[in-house]
C-alpha cells in the first residue's frame, strides 16, 4: 500500500485543561487548542461543544513531504526540547500523546520509520496512536 502522511500530531487533553498553560510550559504554540465546552467548528457547519479541553501540534499543511518520517522528524524536532515538561503533563493526569494519521491506496507497502527516529520517540515515553485510512 502507498501511503500518504496526513499529519504528525503532539496532542494534550484533559477536562480542565488551559491551552495557554500548555504552551508555556511546553514553549511552544498549538496548532488548534480549545476548551471544554467550546463550541466545534469546521469550515462547513458547527457541532455540539468540544467534551473535553485540547492543545494540539500538527505538521498538517506545514510538512510537504509524503514520507511519515518527514512529519515525525518535523514533530520531533519541536517537542524534544520539551520532554521534561510533557512528562510532567502526564505526571498531573493529562492524556498526551503522538498521533500519526496515514492514508493510501491499496497497492502495497507501508509507511516506515528509521531506527534512530524510533529511538528519539521512545526517548519521549509518549504512546502512539496510529489512525491509518485506507
Amino acid at each position: 500500500m502507498v501511503r500518504r502522511v496526513l499529519s504528525a500530531k503532539l496532542v494534550v487533553y484533559h477536562d480542565e485543561l488551559d491551552p495557554s498553560e500548555v504552551s508555556v510550559r511546553l514553549a511552544l504554540e498549538p496548532t488548534d487548542a480549545f476548551r471544554r465546552g467550546q463550541p466545534i467548528v469546521t469550515k462547513r457547519r458547527r457541532y455540539s461543544a468540544h467534551p473535553t479541553g485540547g492543545w494540539i501540534l500538527s505538521s498538517r499543511d506545514l510538512v510537504s513531504q509524503i514520507e511519515l518520517e518527514a512529519h515525525v522528524t518535523w514533530l520531533l524536532d519541536r517537542i524534544e526540547p520539551a520532554a521534561e515538561a510533557l512528562r510532567s503533563l502526564r505526571s498531573e493526569g493529562r492524556d498526551v500523546a503522538l498521533i500519526f494519521v496515514v492514508s493510501g491506496e491499496e497497492i502495497g507497502g507501508g509507511p516506515t520509520l528509521e531506527a534512530k527516529t524510533i529511538a528519539r520517540i521512545a526517548k519521549l515515553e509518549l504512546p502512539i496512536d496510529l489512525d491509518v485510512y485506507c
